[in-house]
């Protein structure tokens, strides 16, 4: 959700064609580094435990699921290699003529930010990944902000005088290293003749200036 796909340098059909050899008919796994969990079976049990730890962990990359944007990548075996339970090697994502075969416990549909192709910058990778975690919390804060907004109550609440008002104007003015500009439009809401929403807002943004400092 919170991925910049601008920071790729391919499409997935195009990472998915690096497996691909000249005069071959074959696709084969393309080389990667995915974070995953080192317990298989807990890991497709239950993938947020915390008794899990994950790790990058080398893989091989066989498909890409476009409606869910996510990779199907294989771990590989201690000798590098994509190998299914026979022990034959997997081809073409996995599909056969029989369909695509039961999910192996060493293979996860990952988040393209859990991917890091060999063939790609890990530069970029890792500067990609820090851009999504900065989104993500700035998401989650801004959905809690308003979920605080929301269930402020404000009922019975009486707007402020103009003069306690102007008061505060000016020690707001007076304070060194408090943002001016935002307060004093902070402030404002509170002025209201009616408190809603905008007020409660007021209130949690006034708070917010001055933990800041």
């Amino acid at each position: 959700v919170f991925d910049d796909e601008e920071y790729d340098c391919r499409t997935p059909e195009e990472w998915l064609w690096l497996g691909v050899e000249p005069g071959s008919q074959d696709r084969k796994p393309v080389p990667g580094k995915a974070l995953l969990p080192t317990d298989d079976v807990l890991g497709h049990e239950d993938p947020r435990s915390q008794k899990l730890i994950y790790k990058w962990i080398n893989v091989g990359v066989l498909d890409y699921d476009e409606e869910a944007k996510l990779y199907l990548v294989h771990k590989t075996n201690p000798w590098g290699l994509v190998r299914d339970r026979k022990g034959r090697p997997v081809l073409n994502g996995g599909i056969t003529a029989k369909g695509r075969a039961p999910l192996m416990p060493c293979q996860y549909w990952v988040p393209r930010v859990c991917l890091l192709f060999l063939g790609e910058d890990p530069r970029v990778f890792a500067q990609r990944v820090i851009a999504a975690n900065d989104l993500r919390k700035k998401t989650q804060a801004l959905l809690l902000y308003n979920l605080y907004v929301d269930c402020m109550p404000v009922d019975g609440l009486q707007s402020i005088e103009d003069k306690s008002l102007l008061q505060m104007k000016q020690l707001a003015m007076n304070t060194p290293r408090l943002g001016k500009g935002s307060l004093l439009h902070d402030l404002e809401k509170l002025s209201c003749p009616k408190l809603d929403e905008s007020s409660a807002s007021g209130v949690i943004d006034i708070a917010v200036h001055f933990t800041e400092l």
